[in-house]
């Protein structure tokens, strides 16, 4: 049976009916800031929604309508096939099915966009299992996941994060002192 511990949600209004996303991940879009399932597996997900949204707002409660994501934790998560325990995952993309977008895809060939690791092993498509959810790699490296470097100097101007295997990453904190 799937557990979570979920350590962090957010409510943010929907896109459109997301009634069928639930244990899928969600993206928020750039221009409207609604929630909607990914349109490709290269979207930067926010993280996995955790009830089941009305497909109708009604006139009890607007948040109804809202997904609930978990962003931090461990969380249960709609898989598209069978997968061992420690199995990176990323958001499925299915040229558009909202039945199979969104689920949980391996992201053994493009680990820059994994966003979760298995708990517990799935024996099915569709099966929900629990995963412990992961922070963005913002890096466009597609030699693996790895973490930060550390902060290597002092407020004057570094460059702390070295980004994913081969990827420079980000130029860091370029600001002088704290005033």
């Amino acid at each position: 049976m799937a557990f979570e511990q979920v350590l962090g949600t957010i409510t943010l209004p929907a896109a459109g009916d997301l009634s069928g996303a639930q244990f899928k991940f969600l993206v928020q879009d750039g221009t409207t800031g609604l929630m909607r399932l990914p349109t490709s597996e290269a979207e930067y997900t926010l993280g996995v929604c955790q009830n089941i949204p009305s497909a109708t707002v009604g006139n009890d409660s607007i948040y109804q309508y809202q997904p609930v994501i978990a962003y931090a934790g461990v969380c249960r998560i709609r898989v598209d096939d069978a997968y061992a325990v420690g199995t990176f995952l990323m958001p499925e993309f299915d040229g558009g099915s909202a039945a199979n977008t969104g689920r949980g895809t391996t992201a053994a060939s493009t680990p820059k966009f994994a966003r979760a690791i298995t708990l517990q092993a799935s024996t099915l498509t569709d099966d929900v299992i629990a995963c412990l959810l992961l922070g963005p790699n913002p890096g466009s490296g597609d030699s693996g996941v790895s973490g930060f470097s550390g902060y290597s100097g002092d407020n004057s101007g570094t460059s702390g994060y070295s980004g994913p295997t081969g990827d420079s990453g980000y130029s860091g904190y370029s600001g002088g002192g704290i005033s």
